[in-house]
């Protein structure tokens, strides 16, 4: 069993704990994970596990342009083994950087169609605030539980925004 996978047992409840809280362990290392995930590149994709679960891939299409006003499409794939991954929850983000210089990222979760592919059509305005700086499309798949009866490996895709 990877770690991935011990973690989720273990935050589920499925594994007894020794000694302190499994609420704070699944935090401090949720939180850890995603202060490791920094886009340094132009197109950024990853994968984890390395062991016990299907390995998964996300390839995120870019925006063709980045409205002043209006809406944007945000379109990622999610793939196993190079074919579709259908009925599976993906997160579509737009990170930003807000006024005191802070990193985060606002979107909505939606479940990939036959295709494997998840859109999301929104208003930036309505998922950021006035003074957040837009600067990059993310995508991630993280699920704590089987679909369809496998364990798949998480994955995450990134593209930065033109400055």
């Amino acid at each position: 069993m990877c770690a991935f996978h011990a973690l989720r047992a273990l935050c589920a409840g499925r594994v007894p704990r020794r000694r302190g809280s499994r609420r704070s362990l699944c935090g401090a290392v949720l939180l850890a994970a995603a202060m490791t995930a920094s886009v340094t590149s132009a197109v950024t994709s990853v994968a984890g596990c390395g062991g016990g679960c299907v390995p998964t891939r996300l390839e995120l299409t870019p925006p063709a342009s980045w409205p002043q006003e209006g809406t944007v499409t945000l379109r990622a794939r999610l793939t196993r083994q190079g074919r579709p991954l259908a009925g599976a929850p993906v997160e579509l983000a737009i990170g930003y950087v807000s006024v005191n210089g802070a990193h985060g990222s606002a979107g909505r979760t939606v479940t990939t169609d036959a295709d494997g592919v998840a859109f999301l059509t929104a208003r930036p305005d309505v998922l950021l605030y006035a003074d957040d700086r837009p600067r990059a499309v993310e995508a991630s798949f993280t699920t704590w539980n089987r679909l369809d009866g496998v364990d798949y490996c998480w994955s995450k895709a990134s593209v930065p925004l033109p400055r």
